[in-house]
Order: structure tokens, then C-alpha cells, then sequence
């Protein structure tokens, strides 16, 4: 079992687990916003062994530059 036990950082937003109908059998994806401290999000992908990720495929997204006070 992977765990994640996250500090308390002022980088740390909420956190949204993703599974389907068949889970735990076709895995799941947590995703972790991340703001202030850092500029990149964080994400695990979880599946059955022999699954491998592309890590050739360009992962990107725009980071907001100001937030309303």
C-alpha cells in the first residue's frame, strides 16, 4: 500500500482521489493542487503491476499569476 503523509506547508491545497466503477482493479489517480510555495501539482497514478505511464508525453498547464484578494 502507498501512503502519503504531507506536512503542513503553506503549498498544500485540497486533493481530489479519482476512481472508477472497478475500483481497486483499474486503479485511480490522486491529484494535489498546489499554490503559493511551489508552481507544479502533484500527481500519483496508481494500477495493476506491467502498467507504465509515457513519460514522453509533455505534461503542462497554466498557473495563474494573481489571485483576488
Amino acid at each position: 500500500m502507498h501512503e502519503f503523509m504531507a506536512t503542513y506547508n503553506a503549498q498544500f491545497w485540497p486533493s481530489k482521489w479519482t476512481t472508477g466503477e472497478r475500483w481497486p482493479q483499474y486503479g485511480e489517480i490522486d491529484i494535489i493542487d498546489a499554490i503559493n510555495l511551489t508552481g507544479n501539482n502533484q500527481y500519483d497514478v496508481y494500477s495493476d503491476p506491467g502498467v507504465h505511464q509515457n513519460r514522453s508525453l509533455l505534461k503542462q498547464g497554466l498557473q495563474p499569476t494573481a489571485l483576488a484578494a
